[in-house]
């Protein structure tokens, strides 16, 4: 908002780049930041394998359910386990 006499620290799930943004930006598919007042695009980490995150500005990233797994980070999902795996 204009006319304001502070400003405000980025949210978990978002990072603000430049000074004077008027907006925060999201952490895209497959990243997640939980820390707050985020400067840098690069403080939204891969998901780690055997997780994944499927929306941006998230501040957590989810397990693997049951029967899934993710050998990979950064993912946006879990694969089925292969038959005869669990």
């Amino acid at each position: 908002m204009t006319g304001q006499s502070v400003c405000l620290n980025a949210d978990p799930g978002y990072y603000v780049e430049l000074p004077g943004m008027s907006f925060q930006s999201p952490c895209d598919l497959g990243t997640y930041n939980s820390n707050t007042a985020s400067s840098m695009s690069s403080d939204c980490g891969d998901a780690d394998a055997g997780y994944f995150v499927n929306q941006t500005a998230q501040s957590a990233q989810t397990p693997c359910g049951i029967g899934t797994y993710q050998p990979l980070t950064g993912q946006i999902s879990c694969d089925d386990a292969d038959a005869g795996y669990y």
